[in-house]
């Protein structure tokens, strides 16, 4: 009997997951900002809850296969992560990936040139470089450290293209001049040295001016450096970067505050010459991210059935949770609300069930304008303390902001009511939206996106579905002020 149970559980195979990003064992290389992880688990014995990175993803009814996907905010460097996925039975399964967060572009250091070659470094920590000179694909050994060797033609330029593991790029362009001696035209000489040791390098930023205004958060800094002697050192914000040449190109990934930046970059050449350049960027906040237009919801104090012990700091264990969650939803108690003044969008009243089985916490978001239960999502556990109340708070919180995502869709057609919009993510009805116009804006050298202005152009409110992803919106602003250029955003 024994060895047939030994043999049975031997037979049970664990949940099985899969991850849609390329991964080369269990690694996985990526520029984006925020990176996604994706995917899917399944499991005969159904699966009960997906963790990513110690977030809760998947609590909803138990299924055979579950797809999950999350948006995660990693800084540049190697991270770990854990995709755990659980089953009925209490089996636990886990996958880790290796995620390496690169937004560095490769370093392209030229050192010399003589009347046919030029030579050079590429440097990328990825160890895996990619190079076209002119569209024409250049063979690089595999490395962090690359060195190349390519030929030159008089009075033809060169456009030459470094590419990463992570798919960042680095831009070179030389002149038509480049027979000439390399430096000639970039000497910049100050009258009150002599000497060429007072020659500094020189730093050009390309497309950044002082004050330059962008609507985004993450940018890219590309530019290049010109010196008379090598350059060995260059520190773009916090970030020291690997040079060895006079002529150093360079593209980094910027992490902006909301408000005003200034950002450093300096450098220094083999004979001790150094030099600063400093720009200033104002990073305006996008209005419809601003958080006077989120969904804003006050949390009722909770009604129980049956006396439970903790039941005093179960409330403050639920807005905790709610505070955890970034950029979906403003959730307030009655003393914020009283004291602050701010106006509702929804209530959401608690219940809590005790019995001597186990507690089950039941929440409704109710909508103020128009009475509508948007959604009643719950949560069970069979020991009332608080660690379980914080697993049941969060799991609560998680169920509703999958349930409402962020959705932004183009206008599809506009009436003298209403409009139709178009989405592949679900809108639930009776769900208010923000209309805006999207003004993008680019870096004026190197066509790269800074972000987009938006401008609140009205409200409106989903009425229907129309099938086939589409859905009616009843708007409350006059016709003439909506245009088929404009956006909706779910609030």
């Amino acid at each position: 009997m024994l060895a047939c149970l030994e043999e049975k559980a031997q037979m049970q195979e664990k949940s099985q997951i899969y991850v849609n990003q390329a991964l080369h064992e269990n690694h996985y290389w990526t520029k984006n900002d925020p990176v996604t992880i994706s995917g899917h688990a399944s499991d005969l014995q159904y699966i009960s809850s997906v963790y990513i990175d110690n977030y809760l993803i998947f609590t909803q009814r138990a299924q055979q296969t579950v797809y999950f996907s999350k948006q995660l905010s990693l800084d540049q460097g190697s991270h770990d992560l854990f995709i755990s996925v659980k089953d009925l039975l209490g089996d636990v399964t886990r996958k880790i990936i290796h995620v390496h967060v690169d937004r560095f572009g490769p370093i392209i250091s030229i050192r010399k040139k003589n009347d046919s070659r030029i030579e050079g470094e590429l440097y990328d920590d990825s160890g895996e470089i990619f190079m076209t000179v002119n569209q024409q694909k250049v063979h690089l050994e595999k490395g962090k450290r690359v060195q190349f060797s390519i030929p030159v033609i008089p009075n033809e330029s060169l456009t030459m293209i470094a590419q990463d593991k992570a798919g960042n790029t680095t831009l070179a362009k030389i002149g038509e001049n480049i027979h000439k001696p390399l430096l000639a035209d970039y000497w910049h000489f100050r009258s009150d040295i002599t000497g060429l040791s007072g020659l500094k390098p020189d730093i050009n930023l390309f497309g950044w001016e002082n004050a330059t205004i962008v609507y985004s958060q993450r940018v890219d800094i590309e530019g290049k450096i010109v010196s008379q002697y090598p350059v060995q050192r260059l520190i773009i914000g916090d970030y020291v970067m690997p040079v060895n040449g006079l002529y150093v190109f360079f593209n980094q990934s910027v992490l902006l505050d909301w408000g005003d930046n200034h950002l450093n970059v300096d450098v220094w050449d083999k004979s001790g010459n150094q030099t600063t350049k400093t720009v200033s960027i104002v990073c305006h906040q996008p209005e419809i991210q601003k958080k006077y237009l989120r969904y804003t919801i006050l949390k009722n104090s909770f009604e129980f059935s049956g006396h439970l012990e903790n039941q005093h700091v179960l409330d403050q264990i639920f807005f905790d949770a709610m505070n955890h969650q970034k950029n979906r939803f403003v959730f307030l108690i009655q003393k914020q609300l009283e004291s602050e003044s701010k106006r509702i969008d929804a209530i959401m009243p608690g219940f809590v069930y005790y019995s001597n089985k186990g507690v089950e916490i039941t929440t409704r978001l109710v909508d103020i304008d128009t009475g509508r239960i948007m959604a009643i999502k719950d949560s069970y556990c069979e020991s009332p303390d608080a660690t379980n109340f914080a697993f049941m708070a969060e799991e609560i919180v998680n169920k509703y902001t999958q349930f409402f995502p962020v959705v932004i869709s183009k206008i599809q057609r506009i009436d003298s009511k209403e409009i139709e919009i178009q989405s592949n993510e679900k809108i639930s009805l009776g769900w208010p939206m923000i209309v805006y116009d999207e003004r993008p804006k680019y870096n004026p050298v190197t066509d790269k996106f800074l972000g987009a202005r938006t401008d609140i152009v009205g409200k409106a409110r989903i009425i229907n579905h129309l099938g086939k992803n589409k859905y009616a919106c009843q708007i409350d602003s006059q016709q003439n002020a909506f245009t088929l250029t404009q956006k909706a955003i779910s609030r």
